[in-house]
Formats: C-alpha cells, sequence, structure tokens
C-alpha cells in the first residue's frame, strides 16, 4: 500500500501493516486495540473541546472526591475520559486486561485476549481551562492469557508491541510507533471523515 499524506487512515495504514506482518493474526490483534483507543480519542476530542460550555460544566467544577492510583485528586474530566476508553477497548478490541491511570483495578476485559492496554486517558486535564495542551498516553502490550492482572505493570517498556499520545489542541495529533519496523507516524483528526489521516511518517527525535 501506497502511503499518501492527507488521504490514508488510520485504519487502512494498520490494516496495511498488519498484511504485511510475519504474524498477520496477532498484529490485527494489536491492531485492534490502537483503533480501539483512536476512536476513544476522537470522541474524548469532542469533550476536550466543549469543556468550557455550559452542557459539559460538570467537568470543570474542580475535582470529584476521588483519589487516583498516584495520590491525586481527579478531575471529573479524567473520569469522563476514563470510561470512554474503557468502553471503547471492551467493545471495540480484544484487548485482556485495561489498566487506566484513573483506576486503581485493572479492568478484565477478553479472556481469549492476547493483548493488555495501559494508558493515561487524560494528562494535564487541569490545564484545559487555561488553553494549554492535554493529552492521552497509552501503550500496547503482549501478555499471556493465563497471566493474571498484576502481569500488565512488571513488563518493561521495550516489551511494548505499540505505542503512541494524542495531543488535543488547535488540531488533534496522534503519534503512532505500532510495531519496531513500521517507525512512528503522526495522524491528524479530520472531523469530517471522522477519521484519523496520515500527515507525517517516520517522525523522529
Amino acid at each position: 500500500m501506497t502511503l499518501r499524506m492527507g488521504v490514508t487512515t488510520l485504519e487502512e495504514y494498520l490494516s496495511a501493516t498488519c498484511t504485511a506482518s510475519a504474524d498477520a493474526s496477532k498484529a490485527r490483534e494489536c491492531a485492534e486495540v490502537v483503533h480501539a483507543v483512536a476512536e476513544a480519542c476522537a470522541a474524548i476530542d469532542g469533550v476536550v473541546r466543549r469543556a468550557g460550555l455550559n452542557d459539559v460544566s460538570a467537568y470543570m467544577e474542580g475535582k470529584n472526591g476521588s483519589v487516583n492510583v498516584h495520590g491525586e485528586e481527579q478531575q471529573a474530566l479524567d473520569d469522563h475520559a476514563h470510561v470512554l476508553c474503557v468502553d471503547a477497548l471492551v467493545k471495540g478490541s480484544k484487548c485482556r486486561w485495561i489498566a487506566s491511570e484513573e483506576s486503581e483495578e485493572v479492568v478484565a476485559g477478553d479472556v481469549c485476549g492476547r493483548f493488555a492496554c495501559v494508558f493515561d486517558p487524560l494528562d494535564g486535564s487541569s490545564n484545559i481551562e487555561c488553553g494549554v495542551g492535554v493529552g492521552t498516553i497509552f501503550g500496547v502490550v503482549e501478555v499471556d492469557p493465563s497471566d493474571g492482572p498484576e502481569s500488565v505493570y512488571v513488563r518493561p517498556g521495550r516489551d511494548m508491541k505499540s505505542a503512541g499520545y494524542v495531543l488535543y489542541g488547535s488540531s488533534t495529533v496522534l503519534v503512532l510507533s505500532f510495531d519496531a519496523d513500521t517507525g512512528v507516524c503522526a495522524f491528524t483528526l479530520d472531523t469530517d471523515r471522522k477519521a484519523f489521516v496520515l500527515t507525517r511518517i517516520d517522525v523522529t527525535i
């Protein structure tokens, strides 16, 4: 497949990458997890953009009284982003374990799934009121279906099969490393097409 800037969607990119993979079945399962996260992030984008308006004022009225796993008081907006991510992963993928910064408990997904997803659903949400960028950070790691939820936390970063982040701002950008062979690409959310569209390839530091 020829990658076309501003045309190729994330779904098309993942499909082509999986087809070229030595283990296409496993790659497609990982792609399902990434695609589910992207779907959640598109929904989070809509909430973030309206966070200062009356219909979601509840998200901006300070803390919700609960504390996340790091001892930080949670913004209601963090909670909402967490729910969007978990729902998307449960309904849209075979993710085995779902671990969020906003939940002390690891959520059980598909018992036959070979991957777990770890994420911070909305990093920096307290910055929204002053217009500073916020984002979602995620990683996908392979797990044995027989492993318990604690297995998600004992794996080093080098074991990640896929990782990325989404920045919400004047445009919403997903930066993704799908696997070690494909490099890093950036996709920009096209709200008209309701899809992340490829805008950069071979992103390097």
